[in-house]
């Protein structure tokens, strides 16, 4: 790894007056799946690859996110001389403080561009959200060294998240009650049968009334949407508990 940049306060703990922690306790373990002798930067260069393929790849830009949280992590490392596989609950609890306080020293100053040694990889301090947000990265990164053989423990295991706790968001404005009225007001209306366009308009609303309420679709993503990405299937058990009035399938739909 990258020696300790001396020009700085030899370590972060000590730019913001806590005592440094130069013991490095074994956390590493030697994974019986992992090829031997890998550095921490190749490992967690597999977690990224990782994260970037399969069914549960990572959106570009998450995934960039996921990069740039590895980056402040080693750069980070480097500057306190604990490589993150001797880190313990200590070290990772520092760091979350860090970010949320970071010395002057180690901020970037406006103009400088990557490769420059004064180069830093924080503009400045992260908020409670933002902050949070790292550590639930790095935390899964730690839990994928963990899982993988590559240490014997997770540094940020039993450590709250940082930050407030964000209040419950509203999964439905209206109730089943309350849907089930705007059918019945829709098969209701004067006229609803009188004519092929006004049953037509009333078999569009019953129909927009059941996309809103079973997929839970912003109205946005509804307005792009045609006929030809509906598809007809099978209601799942789970899905059935959740809307026990959902109609069976026909034979010839299944086909």
């Amino acid at each position: 790894m990258t020696a300790v940049d001396r020009s700085e306060p030899d370590t972060v703990a000590a730019a913001r007056g806590q005592p440094a922690v130069v013991a490095h306790r074994p956390n590493r373990y030697q994974s019986p799946i992992l090829p031997p002798h890998l550095s921490d930067e190749e490992v967690v260069g597999r977690w990224l690859a990782a994260k970037a393929t399969g069914r549960g790849r990572l959106a570009t830009t998450t995934l960039a996110q996921y990069r740039t949280e590895a980056e402040r992590l080693f750069w980070y490392a480097r500057q306190t001389g604990t490589p993150i596989s001797s880190w313990g609950l200590d070290e990772f609890s520092a760091y979350i403080g860090f970010l949320q306080a970071p010395a002057p020293w180690a901020v970037r100053k406006p103009g400088v561009r990557r490769g420059s040694p004064d180069w830093r990889p924080f503009l400045g301090p992260l908020t409670d959200r933002s902050a949070g947000q790292t550590q639930k990265i790095v935390t899964s990164l730690f839990d994928w060294l963990r899982d993988v053989g590559y240490l014997q423990l997770n540094p940020a295991t039993g450590l709250p998240t940082v930050g407030r706790l964000e209040p419950e968001k509203q999964v439905r404005f209206l109730s089943a009650s309350d849907t089930a009225l705007l059918r019945e007001a829709i098969v209701a209306r004067p006229g609803a049968e009188s004519g092929r366009q006004a049953r037509l308009t009333k078999a569009r609303d019953l129909f927009a009334v059941d996309l809103f309420e079973r997929t839970g679709l912003r109205t946005s993503e509804v307005v792009h949407c045609r006929m030809g990405h509906v598809r007809i299937e099978p209601v799942p058990q789970a899905l059935r508990r959740e809307f026990p009035d959902a109609p069976p399938l026909p034979v010839a739909a299944a086909r």
